[in-house]
């Protein structure tokens, strides 16, 4: 969307760029974009990142961090290489990774696990403007749980027809 024209002196392997982002909030109400307000956050990484026009993005490598207001958690699907006060470094990642691994995050928080006999594990993270926000109703609940399972056997029993007959034997 913007590009910086920058002209790299011969020889010049490296360069390291700093980006401050203001996220300002939004005059009416909360979007999917970068917004904020005083107790939460989201964080559209595709906001925030620089890199090579022309590059692919699947070659490159970022070593994504976060920084959180005290007292705030997050959810992400990227991986915590490291944590001290309130900032977290990530594994590397490619940047089309990197784009499509939003940042949810808030003062009030809450991480729930969502049929936690399956495998893959699957978590319901929350945040919101007030911790009487955060609740959920047992019928939601069951009925997440139900959508995890549900879609777990989905994929299998279409994986099993991909694979060959005596996969599909099994059901």
């Amino acid at each position: 969307m913007f590009a910086f024209h920058v002209d790299i002196p011969a020889g010049v392997s490296t360069l390291d760029v700093h980006l401050d982002f203001l996220a300002a909030a939004p005059p009416n109400g909360f979007s999917a974009g970068a917004s904020t307000s005083a107790n939460l956050a989201v964080l559209s990484w595709n906001e925030v990142v620089l890199y090579p026009q022309g590059a692919a993005p699947d070659q490159i490598s970022i070593e994504p961090f976060l920084k959180v207001p005290d007292g705030w958690k997050f959810g992400t699907a990227l991986t915590a290489a490291s944590t001290e006060s309130n900032v977290t470094r990530f594994r590397p990642v490619a940047l089309n990774t990197l784009i499509d691994s939003p940042v949810l995050a808030g003062r009030f928080f809450k991480e729930i696990p969502l049929a936690p006999d399956t495998s893959p594990h699957h978590y319901l993270e929350i945040a919101a403007d007030g911790p009487e926000d955060l609740a959920i109703s047992s019928d939601q609940l069951a009925a997440l749980h139900r959508l995890v399972r549900e879609a777990l056997a989905l994929y299998k029993r279409s994986e099993e027809r991909r694979v060959g007959k005596e996969c599909r034997s099994r059901w």
